[in-house]
């Protein structure tokens, strides 16, 4: 199309399952854009070689298993009821048909909604020659994925997000029309934005920092009975310093596992407690002090 305007409100929630869970979401798309005339002359093909009964408007949607509802094509003063299938190879999605007299128009506008269901990520290719397209969603946490960031400012709050995309057939590496059906398949698939919606800082993310800190922990714990051995004059054997360690290595275990039902502050408290007097206990009774 010459023009496409996609406006997405995005409603997201949390889904659970067990201990783990997942953003998803109910989108409501509003899609408009116009069409010029088709015109082949500059190709040298002339309209008697054009197969015009067979043109189509085709849809691409990835997941069309989370098509939830779709309008009408509403395609100039027209209505066309949208059927099954993109009739692209490998491409899921829905089409109409379109008749010789419904392609004309100097300029014919279309129009279309749908309401589709998702999960942690939402994107749309840019194939207008100018791609306009806004995103209002209740997600706190986006993460702006794709080919091009929001050309305007982005408003983030607790409550939501708004962003605005606009490309140009200048900035993608297609043209605006080609011959054969994979012939630029390829930059059309990854010439993607959206959004990811990102889930905030979990139990997880934090246990995995904490593990970065384990090498210095280790050092710090060594270097203490190390001081105690050369100090007291007590012999301690490098097995003794492997038990030491392996009990370090079990704060790690601990806190994971208690985090995944506790949170992450109580089970790193409980954790910590736990490996200390085990600790404690132990070089007590290797010391003898």
């Amino acid at each position: 199309p010459d023009e496409l305007d996609v406006h997405a409100k995005v409603t997201s929630h949390t889904r659970y399952r067990g201990i783990y869970d997942i953003p998803v979401y109910q989108s409501e798309i509003t899609v408009k854009g116009s069409f010029g005339k088709l015109d082949f002359s500059d190709w040298d093909i002339s309209d008697t070689d054009i197969f015009w009964n067979k043109a189509k408007v085709s849809i691409q949607i990835s997941d069309v298993q989370a098509l939830i509802s779709a309008s009408p094509l509403r395609w100039g003063h027209q209505e066309l009821e949208l059927e099954p299938g993109s009739h692209q190879p490998e491409s899921p999605g829905v089409h109409t048909k379109l008749s010789q007299s419904m392609l004309g128009s100097p300029k014919t506008e279309f129009s279309f909604e749908m309401v589709l269901n998702g999960s942690q990520y939402f994107s749309v290719a840019p194939v207008g020659s100018t791609t306009d397209f806004t995103m209002d969603s209740n997600w706190p946490d986006p993460s702006f994925q794709g080919e091009w960031l929001p050309r305007e400012k982005v408003s983030v709050t607790d409550a939501g997000f708004n962003a605005h995309w606009s490309v140009s057939l200048l900035g993608r590496n297609y043209p605006k029309r080609w011959t054969g059906v994979a012939t630029h398949e390829h930059a059309l698939n990854t010439s993607q934005l959206g959004v990811r919606f990102l889930p905030p800082i979990d139990q997880y993310h934090m246990a995995f920092r904490s593990v970065k800190y384990e090498l210095l922990f280790l050092v710090f714990v060594f270097m203490t009975l190390w001081l105690f051995e050369i100090l007291s004059g007590i012999q301690i054997h490098s097995i003794q310093y492997v038990m030491v360690g392996v009990a370090m290595c079990l704060f790690y275990l601990l806190e994971l596992s208690l985090a995944e039902h506790l949170g992450f502050v109580w089970a790193y408290t409980i954790a910590a407690t736990m490996v200390c007097l085990l600790i404690s206990g132990y070089c007590r009774a290797v010391l003898e002090t």
